[in-house]
């Protein structure tokens, strides 16, 4: 796995996967299983480590930092 990624970043990957959606559940299935398979091969860095790896653009998600859209205002 790439050193730089963290286990907050999953939660977009997660998101992303739940948003994928078509009239057909087990096509809906399918698609998930595909977007997440892509983005884990991605997340592997295919091998390239250390110096070679190019660096995950911006810091990772600080923890609680993507919630704020589900909490309650006031």
């Amino acid at each position: 796995m790439r050193g730089d990624v963290v286990a907050d970043d999953f939660g977009l990957v997660l998101e992303g996967c739940a948003a994928v959606r078509v009239p057909d559940p087990e096509r809906t299935r399918e698609l998930r299983r595909r977007f997440l398979s892509m983005v884990l091969d991605g997340v592997a860095g295919a091998g390239v480590t250390g110096d070679d790896a190019d660096a995950l653009p911006g810091p990772p998600p600080e923890p609680g930092e993507l919630n704020w859209r589900w909490r309650r205002s006031g």
